[in-house]
């Protein structure tokens, strides 16, 4: 499913979630990702010194990130599409809830296990 702002207020839960965002042209720098629901945001900037463990792509640094720390780095090249999937397998039927995020159509090594059973967008 493609990013729109309909699905900003959804909360992904108990299925497998396939989201994108691709950016074209772009100058500044956009996030795009998740944020357990409940975590501390306050116009979706996160609150010091509460709790924040959004797992978010920085379009402008390729930068992968896992509340504040950065996780992986991945600079596509200037001819490339800027594409980033998160694949969500919530499912109650397994025994770990994951998160999978591709680059373009390679699987970048990053795999998120455990992940909050409640999910939001985090832009």
């Amino acid at each position: 499913m493609i990013l729109k702002p309909r699905l900003l207020t959804l909360v992904f839960e108990k299925k497998v979630f396939k989201i994108s965002n691709k950016f074209i042209g772009t100058e500044n720098s956009r996030r795009f990702g998740f944020i357990p629901v409940g975590d501390a945001v306050l116009n979706n900037i996160p609150v010091p010194g509460k709790n924040f463990r959004a797992i978010t792509y920085d379009e402008k640094e390729g930068v992968i990130r896992l509340g504040w720390e950065e996780v992986f780095r991945w600079i596509p090249s200037s001819k490339e599409k800027k594409q980033i999937i998160f694949e969500l397998d919530m499912r109650e039927t397994i025994p770990h809830t994951a998160m999978r995020i591709f680059s373009e159509s390679e699987e970048s090594p990053i795999l998120f296990v455990n992940i909050p059973k409640q999910l939001k967008i985090y832009v």
